[in-house]
């Protein structure tokens, strides 16, 4: 609430000179992170070759023909039990999730990922009987 009250003052939509209704989805993602050396540092997404923070839509979707996967501080592979994949570009924000593989829902959101957006994956894996979020963004260029 807070940071939808530092928002500056709406203007009202007009069409034909006349103010309109309109309805308004305001995606807002937030995260709590402990500040000190974190369990969440400790695991690292991989799909495919991608590496680094960027990639090109080819790149994207060359790799839904790979595995996606999380490996813990020691390399070893962590079960995935929800993967969500997000696509943020100016007001358009596509959210889809599974049960923790690739499945149509999220290949569609891979392929409305455009140039100048950001693609997140986030991997839900349960350590020590906690359910942990591990998130991964790109910028499409």
């Amino acid at each position: 609430m807070r940071i939808l009250n530092l928002m500056p003052t709406w203007q009202a939509a007009v069409n034909d000179g006349k103010t309109v209704s309109v309805k308004l989805n305001l995606p807002i993602t937030f995260s709590l992170k402990n500040t000190a050396n974190s369990i969440l540092d400790n695991f690292q997404i991989h799909w495919g070759g991608l590496k680094g923070k960027t990639l090109t839509q080819k790149e994207l979707n060359n790799s839904l023909s790979e595995n996606l996967f999380v490996r813990n501080e020691f390399g070893d592979t962590v079960d995935i039990s929800g993967l969500t994949f997000i696509f943020q570009r100016n007001r358009t924000y596509i959210e889809e999730t599974s049960t923790g593989k690739i499945n149509d829902s999220l290949s569609k959101v891979v392929k409305k990922a455009k140039k100048g957006g950001l693609f997140t994956i986030v991997a839900t894996i349960m350590v020590d009987g906690e359910f942990l979020e591990i998130e991964r963004n790109f910028n499409i260029i």
